[in-house]
């Protein structure tokens, strides 16, 4: 992606599309990434999305406040569906192996949804008021 474009082209898109409003841009990419990692694993979220950070740097833009959306969003976003992590697809099948009831996807993206949201909202507060002076 990055040899392509894409990663500079998101990257100046969302400096555009927010105006460069710094508060408004972190909550962007951190529910955009949040919203991704429930549906796709993390690890190669997390590493296409490395090289936009590196290219809001280069516009001047002070990134350490991105690695740490990128770490919660990456992480938080995981339990917002079933496939979303490891970590909730093996308990699941280990459940239903056993014969215990199962979880469908319905019924675990309703409380994912909001755990994940209000999880990841928190950590975006936090980010903020360690970065006040943006």
């Amino acid at each position: 992606m990055q040899q392509t474009g894409v990663t500079s082209l998101a990257a100046s898109g969302l400096v555009e599309t927010t105006g460069g409003n710094y508060p408004l841009l972190l909550f962007v990419m951190i529910l955009g990434a949040m919203f991704l990692s429930g549906t796709i694993d993390s690890v190669p979220l997390i590493a296409a999305v490395i090289p936009v950070v590196f290219h809001l740097e280069s516009l001047g833009m002070e990134v350490f406040p991105f690695w740490w959306a990128l770490l919660f969003a990456g992480s938080f976003g995981g339990n917002l569906t079933l496939v979303g992590s490891t970590a909730n697809i093996v308990p699941l099948g280990l459940l239903e192996k056993r014969g215990e009831a199962g979880i469908t996807f319905k019924d675990w993206f309703k409380v994912g949804f909001v755990v994940t949201l209000a999880t990841t909202l928190l950590s975006y507060l936090l980010i903020l008021l360690m970065n006040p002076a943006r």
